[in-house]
């Protein structure tokens, strides 16, 4: 299948350059993790839907993260809200080190009903409707920025992220 280009690949390219972590909200099967692979070609990417590894992410996420080259593509990390807590960890001892941590969470996820407010710049979000568009169609995307209140699974992950 061919690549399509998207709109936001710039942006999530200087954000990765700026941030720690970069959160990609979507809905499922509408390319977050193809768009993550394209960009980041050498970072590591773990499924957080395989039974395998959400077991193994359950009985040790300190052991989990410890054991995973960075950057690292986090995908669908609603699965494993665990492991968010351990990311922050890690954000904070390194908080100058970016675009360590490529995270994607499906919109329709439960987790994403919570409301948090962003308090540090430790994440960049972008919680995105569409991810192409011909050029005269307005991009689908919002970038969320600390201080902003949103209802997406983007907000509760910086939320998280962040302290």
């Amino acid at each position: 299948m061919k690549y399509i280009p998207r709109l936001i690949e710039s942006q999530l390219l200087r954000a990765a350059r700026s941030f720690p972590a970069l959160i990609l909200t979507k809905p499922r099967r509408s390319g977050k993790t193809t768009l993550l692979r394209k960009l980041f070609p050498h970072a590591a990417c773990h499924l957080l839907e395989d039974p395998d590894v959400v077991v193994r992410v359950r009985s040790d996420p300190h052991t989990f993260l410890d054991e995973i080259d960075r950057p690292v593509i986090l995908d669908e990390i609603q699965n494993t809200p665990e492991l968010l807590n351990y990311i922050r960890t890690r954000i904070d001892r390194f908080p100058r080190k970016t675009g360590q941590w490529l995270l994607t969470g499906s919109q329709e996820a439960p987790l994403m009903k919570g409301v948090t407010e962003s308090k540090a710049n430790s994440a960049y979000c972008v919680s995105s409707v569409v991810v192409h568009r011909s050029p005269k169609e307005p991009a689908g995307f919002r970038a969320l920025r600390p201080g902003v209140r949103s209802s997406s699974l983007a907000a509760l992950l910086t939320g998280l992220l962040q302290g």
